[in-house]
Order: structure tokens, then C-alpha cells, then sequence
């Protein structure tokens, strides 16, 4: 059975693991702190009182200072509650999200690593359904539902938000205008997206 939601409007998001990515142009000492609206569900590492502090690599390798592990990026699970699904968006059938989510995380910045990894975790979830809307919220609205706090501060930061919907047929939609972002300089990127209740 598949529920299809016509509401807009969704009481309590699930924000589904995002990941956040550190490229240093230089190995550096990165303290990082995420504030979801509604708390911290889950963590890797352990986010601690002051969040996470971090060696940065040049090749995106993280060692958390407190337990000297080794990690290629951070981890985090929060809820956003009444939350607002965005009304612009892409229609996209069922058989063409891979490609299309290949093709839009590539135009924004991300790398073929961080691509796979969102692929990996997402695409699965992408399978009840012929048509889905989704929707990329980038920087400014990703800020909006969980603040990001990183020092020393980035020169490039890269961070997408996805939400979906499964459609039984498609719909008409107005389409965003996503940025292409350039690389340069310490860089961060973080990618993660809504698991709805």
C-alpha cells in the first residue's frame, strides 16, 4: 500500500542523514557546530556540548579529537517540526532519478564521492512511486531549518537539502533555478534531505 500525501504541509520531518564533508587546503583543526530547530537525534562522531572538533585533511579525512577515529565526513540526524514542503520543485519519473539526480548534484558541486554517498542512501527510497516530486533547498534555506557554525570559516560551502513526494501521475510545477557553485579554498559540503513521518 502507498500513502500519497496531497498536503503541502507535513507535521514532523525527519532530517535524513546528513553528511557534511571537510576539504582544508591545509591539514586544520575545524570546530563544527549544526543547530536543527528541534535538537540532534543522532550523531557519528559523538556530538559533544560544543559540537564536533575535528583534524581536516586536505583529502576530505576527518580524526575526531576526541576518540582519534577516523571518519570521511559527519554525521547527523535532527527533526524539523511544521515543516513546509517547498511548491517549486522537479517532476521526475520514476525510471529517470538516477539520472537526474546525478546530473543536478554534479551542476551544483558535488563530487562523484559525494554523489555515490547521497545515491547510496537515497535512490533506495525512490522505488513506490512513477513520478516523484522533489525539491532542492540549497544554502540560505538549508540554513534556515539547521544553522551551520564551522571554524576557521570556509572560503566554499556547498549544502543541499532534498524533500520528495510520490506521485501517481505528474503535475505542474514551477521549476527553482539551482546555482552552480565553484569550488575553491577550504570547502565544505553537506548533503541530506526529508524522511517524513
Amino acid at each position: 500500500m502507498i500513502e500519497f500525501k496531497k498536503s503541502e504541509y507535513q507535521p514532523v520531518a525527519e532530517l535524513g542523514k546528513p553528511v557534511i564533508y571537510l576539504y582544508p587546503e591545509k591539514d586544520t583543526e575545524v570546530s563544527v557546530k549544526v543547530e536543527p530547530k528541534n535538537g540532534l537525534s543522532k550523531s557519528d562522531p559523538a556530538y559533544g556540548r560544543d559540537g564536533w572538533k575535528v583534524l581536516a585533511r586536505n583529502d576530505g579525512t576527518l580524526i575526531d579529537l576526541k576518540d582519534n577515529k577516523k571518519y570521511e565526513y559527519l554525521f547527523w540526524e535532527g527533526f524539523n517540526l511544521d515543516y513546509k514542503m517547498p511548491s517549486s520543485g522537479f517532476v521526475v519519473a520514476q525510471k529517470n532519478i538516477k539520472h537526474f539526480f546525478e546530473g543536478k548534484l554534479s551542476y551544483i558541486g558535488l563530487n562523484e564521492k559525494e554523489i555515490s554517498d547521497f545515491m547510496e542512501f537515497w535512490y533506495p527510497k525512490f522505488n513506490t512511486a512513477p513520478y516523484y516530486f522533489v525539491t532542492l533547498m540549497m544554502n540560505e534555506d538549508f540554513d534556515a531549518i539547521a544553522p551551520l557554525k564551522i571554524n576557521p570559516a570556509p572560503n566554499t560551502v556547498i549544502r543541499v537539502y532534498m524533500d520528495y513526494l510520490p506521485l501517481l501521475k505528474p503535475i505542474k510545477v514551477s521549476e527553482p533555478s539551482l546555482p552552480s557553485i565553484e569550488r575553491s579554498g577550504f570547502t565544505v559540503v553537506e548533503w541530506g534531505g526529508a524522511l517524513h513521518q
